[in-house]
């Protein structure tokens, strides 16, 4: 009988009193990329990224490991939906995930099918750029976000 393959699971769960302290925004229909990252770098300090790239397929109900996996993918699952806007929060419940990955997807899938909107806002805020009551370091700032936010949609759409 051919053996069950070898599951790499980080040693034990992260103890997260509060995710908000290293995901320090929550993720809506404008700041996906950033929320992303930050999640996305939170979870690479964890050796937990597994959970939402696919990397690690669940086991079996019957392999050594599931119990931990199961609590760990709950975790993280846990963590995507404390750091989401109600909005999108709401929309998220009526999906049902019950993977972390599931999650993930759900989340990416959402994004991309308000690119369109997420782009006209982006739109809207250069065109209603001010400098008034605003430094130059402020201005480049900003400037500098809404250009990466610009360029980051239209990789997403010519890909």
């Amino acid at each position: 009988m051919a053996q069950a393959p070898a599951i790499t699971l980080p040693a034990s769960i992260p103890s997260i009193a509060n995710i908000k302290n290293h995901i320090t925004i929550d993720m809506g229909n404008t700041n996906y990329f950033h929320w992303k990252r930050l999640f996305l770098n939170f979870l690479k300090s964890h050796r937990m990224t597994c959970f939402v790239d696919g990397t690690v397929a669940p086991p079996a109900p019957t392999h050594q490991q599931y119990a931990l996996w199961t609590q760990m993918d709950a975790t993280v699952l846990g963590w995507i939906s404390s750091t989401l806007f109600q909005n999108i929060l709401e929309a998220f419940l009526n999906y049902n995930c019950e993977t972390a990955r599931s999650a993930w997807l759900i989340l990416e899938n959402h994004f991309l099918a308000h690119a369109g909107t997420t782009q006209m806002h982006l739109y809207r805020r250069f065109q209603n750029f001010s400098l008034v009551n605003c430094t130059m370091d402020e201005m480049l700032t900003q400037l500098h976000s809404l250009a990466c936010q610009s360029a980051k949609l239209f990789l997403m759409k010519i890909l």
